[in-house]
This record gives structure tokens, sequence and C-alpha cells, in this order.
């Protein structure tokens, strides 16, 4: 016999506004990022972004912070409800998401590295920093001279849908 896992969906639009209002509360509410950004990284797409839900929460309570700006659990990425959605962060955790099929039993190492080392020298987080700060360098110099010289942004904000 196959057990098979039921797929996290918010309710439906129909069902009443209390069960809809828990819902976002335990597992938020899905981020669409814009094509313009997933174009730039498409690695991007490898990610299911949710923003709000308990995980941000008790990333942080583990962290002995009121909360996290992200954090990748399997194939899911959640955001806190007020981060804002800076590529470099969505990158860094897409890289943790790469590191959870990379290696077996990633949230134990990675809670074991957050322990011995500390956040800030977890080699896990260390890796993640460097991805998503080497992508973002590689994007900045394949940016168009035009683009460049009108001033922009080196990287779009992530406007929320």
């Amino acid at each position: 016999m196959t057990a098979t896992r039921a797929a996290v969906r918010p309710p439906d639009a129909r069902e009443n506004r209390g069960w809809r209002r828990v819902w976002s509360a335990l597992f938020g509410e899905p981020v669409r990022l814009p094509e313009a950004v997933l174009e730039r990284w498409p690695e991007l797409r490898a990610g299911r972004f949710w923003r709000g839900g308990l995980p941000p929460t008790i990333g942080g309570w583990l962290l002995g912070a009121p909360s996290v700006a992200g954090i990748a659990l399997g194939r899911r990425i959640w955001l806190a409800r007020d981060t804002v959605l800076e590529p470099e962060l969505l990158l860094h955790e897409v890289r943790h998401l790469q590191q959870f099929a990379l290696h077996r039993g990633f949230a134990l190492r990675y809670l074991w590295e957050t322990l011995r080392r500390g956040y800030q020298a977890n080699r896990f987080e260390i890796d993640a920093r460097r991805y998503a700060s080497e992508r973002m360098r590689c994007v900045a110099w394949a940016r168009p001279l035009e683009e460049t010289a009108q001033g922009g942004r080196d990287h779009p904000v992530v406007e929320q849908s």
C-alpha cells in the first residue's frame, strides 16, 4: 500500500472567512514572483514561496528572535509578513532548498551546525550568503549598460501581487 501526501493548499474561496484566517495564520499565503524577476534569476522557479504562517515565527524562536526573514523547508520557502522581498534574500533561501536536495537529513545537520557554531558561523548559512551574493554580482555584471547609466537599482524589489 502506498501512502500519498495531501498537497497543502489554501482553503477554497467558497469556505468561510474564519477558516481562511486560521489557514493564513498557520500556513501563510502563496506569493507569485514577477516574471521579470524569474527571468533574471531562473533558479527562483524551484521555490514555492509563501508569506506569513508559523514557520518564520518558529524559526525566529529557535534563534531567539520574534521571527526570521525567511525559512526554507523541503521545497517551500516561507517569508515573514513584513519582509521586503529582495532578490538576494530569495536567492539565499533557494540555496537552502538546494542544500535540502544535496544533503540527506539537512534539517538536522543545519540545526546541529547552528548549535555548534552559531547562526552566523553555520556552514550552510555561509554557503547560502555566498551563493546569493555571487548570483547578485553575476546579474549586476550582465546588466545592459544603458540600465546602469540610468542610475537604477542594481536589482528590483519584488512587489507582492
